[in-house]
């Protein structure tokens, strides 16, 4: 049975999910008809939010398949916008031109006049603007199914930059891999949530990814803590798997730092009162601490770029506990205590709460 505790926290859930969709529906389409039923709509109505989204999704993988027919020449779209099946071959009636065996096959200039150019090519940016248009609905259905996948955030009054939201759609709209199609849909629902959490060059830098690139992003995401990762090219990373996965990473620009002398990140204490210093990665956290607040933690690193940053931050991956534990034995040979725990980002700050002293 719901306590009334738990029905408030439910309540004050779904405000903010009708909020954030509202905001993210309002930037997409803003009053455009989108042939998609608004949130707002769907809650007016009292629809059946899944139902009506299946609704919609199969009605977009039945148009697709309706666009692979035109590309066939199976189908096509009339002089009144509408969709119809190409005639048969055999129902068509021949001219009387291309029955005549004298007539020379390079006397019939027809084909190659300006207005057939212009007008086979209008077709097919017809064809093409709708194979777009299709993909981008797609892409904001798993949005929305991401903004109720996704942890309760604030969300800002601020818009979204036209120029963002611009970029967005162009590169969205032309992306049919399903893994960054659902990266593309996190990025857009949290840059809703929180403008300027994503700039322009790292929809770019999505966008130039292929498979493996993918793969090897989820697998470093294992690693960040945010601005860097720990340098365990001697230890854990010495291997012909990561050497490959580090140096990929490197040359895209996501990374820097290797096959370098080790860069060397200094971490001060956060408190005047004795050592104590937090290492977020992902889920878990390393609380680090010492007696003297003066001592300084010496850690070689690996810098993650901003890009490197914002896409890793779209990966939703488990923590390698044996990559923490190297690093955490590496802390300890500095004279420091290290704990590990779990880490919760809250609106009012972050909180960690221990699990086990390594």
């Amino acid at each position: 049975m719901l306590t009334e505790t738990s029905l408030r926290t439910e309540t004050i859930s779904d405000r903010i999910k009708q909020q954030w969709l509202d905001k993210l529906w309002q930037h997409l389409f803003d009053g455009e008809t989108s042939g998609l039923l608004s949130p707002g709509q769907i809650r007016r109505q009292r629809r059946d939010r899944q139902a009506v989204r299946q609704l919609e999704m199969a009605a977009l993988f039945e148009a697709e398949q309706d666009v692979n027919l035109i590309h066939q020449g199976l189908k096509c779209i009339d002089s009144r916008g509408k969709l119809v099946d190409t005639p048969r071959i055999d129902t068509v009636q021949t001219h009387a031109i291309i029955e005549s065996s004298g007539i020379d096959e390079f006397s019939d200039v027809g084909k190659q006049s300006s207005v057939s150019m212009l007008e086979t090519a209008a077709k097919e940016v017809g064809v093409r603007d709708l194979e777009r248009a299709l993909n981008l609905r797609k892409i904001i259905l798993l949005a929305e199914a991401e903004v109720y996948a996704a942890a309760d955030r604030p969300i800002s009054q601020h818009s979204v930059s036209a120029e963002w939201m611009i970029c967005w759609k162009n590169v969205a709209q032309d992306v049919f891999n399903p893994e960054i199609q659902i990266l593309l849909a996190r990025m857009l629902i949290q840059e809703v949530a929180q403008t300027n959490s994503y700039a322009m060059s790292s929809l770019y830098m999505l966008r130039q990814l292929n498979a493996d690139d993918l793969e090897m992003l989820a697998i470093l995401s294992k690693f960040s803590f945010g601005s860097f990762l720990f340098n365990a090219s001697q230890g854990y990373f010495n291997t012909e798997l990561y050497h490959n996965l580090l140096e990929s990473m490197d040359d895209l620009g996501l990374i820097t730092g290797y096959n370098m002398e080790p860069l060397i990140k200094q971490i001060s204490s956060e408190t005047s009162d004795g050592y104590l210093a937090f290492l977020p990665c992902g889920n878990k956290a390393m609380r680090v601490q010492a007696k003297q607040a003066s001592k300084i933690l010496l850690l070689p690193i690996y810098k993650v770029s901003r890009a490197g940053r914002q896409l890793m931050s779209l990966h939703t991956t488990t923590v390698d506990l044996a990559y923490l534990f190297e690093v955490a034995a590496y802390i300890k040979q500095q004279g420091f205590s290290v704990a590990l725990g779990e880490w919760q980002c809250h609106k009012k700050g972050s909180q960690f709460e221990e699990k086990m002293p390594l």
